[in-house]
């Protein structure tokens, strides 16, 4: 958390810089290719970094760490080829020929991120948190300064993300490579089901970007992009934090078969996390309008109103979005599949729809917005009605 936090921090203070540098078009059309390759990191590993970490023989493991990287390899050639018949046959934008190496980029974060967590390295895996956030911004600035092309933004995001090549060098010699291919046996079909869900997380957090380029336009998808930049990514880190707690206490609790504590965690919670988000946020959507342009420059002034428009749908997804591994934690993991499922659809028909009635990028994103509302009381609905039903593990309290 202080590692990624520190780097955000500096990223976030070099926003104005970055802004006067790049205009919204190329700062969206960069954000849809960001937006491309993060749905796929997720899946390209199956998530083998994450199933591996139950296994208590370092060999068992390193294969895991193995097969997670053998998966990458495979799912990144895939895209790759993809990309080049896209941009030979259907004549899409070469920047498309990017997304295959940011997802290798990116997939390393979570196996080299996975490495530090097994050696317990926490030093080192919050310094590679730093490197990556605050890496990105200055070096897209200081290439900016000479070139301000989209080219200077992808060279950032791939120059920070290569500090996870270092944990992988401990890879080299371990036996497990040697028993990679039974790990694929074993686990494929966790892995396909870990990897799934994971895309369709994945596709829900980028949709807005992606149905916002497809149906408004790379220089809206800018405007959009720095709206989430600005508001929803520091209550990200936060959530992000608040979740590892929620997953260990209701995880302890859940042994324990302390069913009634568990659903009073996640209530309070909720309600502090109301607490903590309600004012910052009524703040940004009040006061944005009118300081978006004096701070970004004046082609970003409608960032002002994309703040105000998507603060009320990140309050909602800052109140549940920790609890959601509560249903996994519980066995409830179909219950979860499902809302992942219902999001996806949700987020989709509140962007394509008003575009269907040709009404504003405005619009559509309030209906964005709105539908947030809705799915993250559901969510909350759903994980605190499913602690009232379901036996947890352990002595079950009356």
């Amino acid at each position: 958390m202080i590692g990624s936090a520190g780097g955000f921090f500096v990223a976030f203070a070099l926003t104005p810089v970055l802004s006067r540098l790049f205009q919204p078009e190329m700062f969206g059309t960069f954000s849809t290719l960001v937006a491309i390759a993060s749905t796929f990191v997720g899946f390209s590993t199956l998530r083998f970094e994450v199933i591996a970490q139950r296994k208590s023989i370092d060999s068992e493991y390193w294969s895991g760490i193995g097969a997670a990287l053998s998966a990458v390899a495979a799912i990144s050639l895939l895209l790759a080829i993809s990309s080049v018949v896209a941009v030979v046959v259907f004549d899409s934008d070469t920047w498309l020929l990017w997304t295959a190496p940011m997802v290798v980029l990116g997939s390393l974060q979570l196996v080299g991120g996975a490495v530090y967590t097994r050696n317990r390295k926490y030093r080192h895996l919050a310094a590679a948190n730093f490197f990556q956030q605050a890496g990105t911004a200055v070096v897209q600035v200081a290439i900016g300064l000479w070139s301000a092309a989209i080219g200077a933004l992808i060279a950032g995001f791939l120059a920070a993300r290569s500090i996870w090549l270092l944990p992988l060098g401990k890879i080299r010699g371990g036996e497990g490579r040697l028993a990679i291919r039974a790990y694929w046996r074993n686990h494929w079909v966790n892995g396909a089901q870990a990897g799934t869900s994971a895309l369709i997380n994945s596709a829900s957090g980028q949709l807005v970007v992606l149905l916002v380029a497809a149906l408004h336009g790379a220089a809206v998808v800018g405007t959009v992009a720095m709206a989430v930049r600005i508001v929803v990514a520091p209550l990200g880190l936060i959530s992000q934090a608040v979740a590892a707690a929620v997953v260990g206490e209701v995880g302890k609790l859940a042994r324990e078969g302390r069913q009634l504590e568990a659903r009073q965690l996640v209530r309070t919670g909720a309600r502090d996390n109301f607490l903590i988000a309600i004012f910052p946020l009524a703040i940004a959507a009040v006061f944005a309008p009118f300081v978006a342009e004096p701070l970004l420059g004046a082609e970003w002034r409608d960032v002002g109103i994309a703040i105000s428009a998507l603060a009320g749908g990140a309050l909602f997804q800052f109140i549940a979005s920790p609890f959601s591994q509560v249903l996994n934690i519980i066995d409830r993991s179909g219950r979860l599949l499902v809302w992942d499922v219902t999001r996806l659809t949700a987020y989709a028909a509140s962007l394509a729809v008003p575009a269907a009635f040709g009404m504003s990028w405005l619009a559509a994103l309030i209906m964005y917005s709105l539908a947030q509302v809705i799915i993250y009381l559901l969510l909350l609905w759903m994980v605190i009605g499913e602690l009232s039903t379901s036996h947890l593990g352990g002595t079950q309290e009356v």
